[in-house]
Formats: C-alpha cells, structure tokens, sequence
C-alpha cells in the first residue's frame, strides 16, 4: 500500500509508518523508504518515509539517503540533514559524500551549516569547516553563458525525461511528474 500511488494517501501514510517494523522484511521496507523519496511522491510521503528511515538504525541508511541528494528539493534536504546530523554514522557519511561531490556541500542549508560548523566533535567540526569554506556558488549569468552551446545540440527526448526525472521533477512538474514548487 504504501507503494501504490493507487491507494488513498491516508491510506500510504499509514502504511509508510509500518515501514521498517518487521525485522525479517527490514532491507525490502529500506528499499521502499528509499523510493518513496523520489520526485513522484508528495511532501507528505517523503516526510513520512523519512520519520520511518530516522526510526531505524541500519549502517546502510545514510549511504541510500545521500545517493539521490542532488534530486531532492529544498524541504526534502532539510529533513534528511536532521537525520543524518542526528547520528554520529550519518553526520560522517555526510562529511565523506561533501567531500566526494562538491554540491552537497553547496546545498547545506544556513541552519545544516551552523550544525556541522558548531558541532561537538572537534574533528567533525574541522573536518566541515574546510568543506563548507570553499568559493561562493558561481553566479547563475557564469554557468549560463559557459552552457550556450548546448542550444547547438541535437535533442533527445527519451534522455531529458531521465534528466528530468532525476534533477527537475522536485521542484518542477510536467506530463504528471513532478512538484508545482517551480514555475512550469
């Protein structure tokens, strides 16, 4: 139920809360938590799967939530931060993926920085200070300007759904994917 968008979401919600409670069934309902996060489920969904993901203490959950950081929209990213900073295994595996792709590093929220950069662990806090000091975001003018000759390509449809689907569709929503956060 809590997978089929078919069903009432009263009814998803419910069953999202279930999520993580049968210990022979835990990587399957992970699996699922994990989906729900994508661009076709609501706020509502993600904030329920991500009150489900913080209930349960598997190594692999930070790992899974920082896969798709990149797709996840603004509230969705405040609301994982506060579960990996919550625990000393999420608070590194964010620090390691910081490290690895500079943009979720760009994509700390003021209050997601101030944690790390006020943290109580000592080598938390330096390791963070040094990721988190790195240049301003380059100006939006810059990157459009570097990009103009992408105008000059041939398009594929079938690849920018993809790309859409993975980097657009949770602020933006078109042909029934997606979140009317963005202008259309």
């Amino acid at each position: 139920t809590a997978i089929d968008e078919s069903s009432a979401p009263a009814d998803r919600l419910a069953a999202v809360a279930l999520l993580g409670r049968d210990a022979p069934q835990i990587g399957v309902d992970i699996e699922h938590l994990i989906a729900l996060l994508g661009p076709r489920s609501g706020p509502a969904i993600h904030s329920a799967a991500v009150q489900s993901l913080a209930r349960l203490s598997d190594e692999r959950i930070p790992r899974l939530l920082l896969a798709a950081w990149n797709s996840y929209s603004p509230a969705l990213r405040a609301r994982v931060l506060n579960v990996l900073l919550s625990r000393a295994a999420g608070t590194k595996s964010l620090l390691e993926a910081m490290r690895e792709d500079k943009q979720i590093a760009a994509h700390q929220d003021a209050t997601g920085r101030q944690r790390l950069l006020n943290h109580g662990d000592v080598t938390i806090r330096q390791t963070a200070r040094k990721l988190l000091a790195g240049p301003a975001p380059t100006e939006r003018a810059a990157v459009v300007e570097r990009h103009r000759d992408v105008l000059e390509l041939s398009a594929a449809a079938d690849r920018g759904r993809v790309v859409f689907q993975k980097r657009c569709a949770t602020c933006h929503k078109l042909e029934g994917v997606g979140h009317n956060v963005g202008p259309d």
